[in-house]
């Protein structure tokens, strides 16, 4: 259902969409045969379950996750003396 959904998108905008996992959630409902105003509930439950796995994961890449940008695209600080 997914690769239908995205295929439609697809021919009625001209350009291709890849599927987040809120719509990957929302087709697994669908096929569940949930009408779409009522799986919310379970919606909203789920994104909470993926907090501790995101951090799972960074920790299995080893370093430290300490920016959301990379260090090489950030500005330079200068460090300007305040006592003069």
């Amino acid at each position: 259902m997914r690769e239908a959904v995205q295929a439609e998108t697809a021919s009625q905008s001209g350009t291709p969409i890849a599927t987040s996992i809120d719509g990957a959630t929302a087709v697994v409902f669908c096929e569940f045969g949930l009408w779409p105003p009522h799986p919310r509930g379970p919606f909203c439950l789920s994104r909470p379950a993926g907090v501790p796995v995101h951090g799972w994961e960074q920790m299995q890449q080893g370093g430290r996750n300490r920016e959301p940008m990379s260090p090489e695209i950030l500005p330079a600080y200068e460090e300007t003396n305040t006592d003069e």
